[in-house]
C-alpha cells in the first residue's frame, strides 16, 4: 500500500511495535517498474472506497483528515468466521502513514477492520503525528 500511496517508490519497510514521537532513519529504496498513471488511478479508487457514499470503506472516513483505503473479506479454508482486512494510507493528498489491519476470524473488512482503521487515524491526528 505504501508503494501506491507515494506514487511508486518502494521504501525499506519497518515493523512497528509501538508508536512514539521520534523520527526513523530511512534506508534507500527503489521505484516500482510500472507506469506512473497506474498509481494515480489506484489512489483515486482507494480514496473513493472511503470517501464516496457508495464506498465499502465508509466506516474508516475521518472528519479532519482524508484517508484512502481498500476493504477485504476472506473465507478461511476451514470452518469459522471470515477474516477481515483493510489497507490504507493518510492523509490522502500527502501520505505520511500506510497501514494494514488484518483481523483473523474478525468479521468483515468494510465494518470491523475499517472501524479500527478509523480509530488509528483519530489517534494519529489527536497525537500530532499528522502535523506538518
Amino acid at each position: 500500500v505504501t508503494v501506491v500511496a507515494n506514487g511508486g517508490y518502494c521504501p525499506t519497510p519497518y515493523l512497528v511495535e509501538r508508536i512514539e514521537k521520534k523520527k526513523l532513519s530511512h534506508k534507500k529504496g527503489h521505484y516500482a517498474r510500472l507506469e506512473p498513471g497506474i498509481f494515480k488511478v489506484v489512489k483515486e479508487g482507494m480514496f473513493n472506497v472511503v470517501n464516496d457514499n457508495t464506498g465499502t470503506g465508509q466506516n474508516a472516513k475521518l472528519k479532519d483528515v482524508s484517508l484512502s483505503g481498500k476493504t477485504g473479506t476472506a473465507q478461511p479454508g476451514t470452518k469459522g468466521a471470515t477474516h477481515a482486512w483493510f489497507i490504507g494510507f493518510l492523509p490522502s493528498e500527502d501520505p505520511k502513514f500506510s497501514f494494514v489491519v488484518f483481523l483473523e476470524h474478525g468479521g468483515q473488512g468494510g465494518a470491523d477492520a475499517a472501524n479500527i482503521s478509523k480509530l488509528l487515524g483519530i489517534y494519529l491526528k489527536e497525537n500530532g503525528f499528522l502535523d506538518p
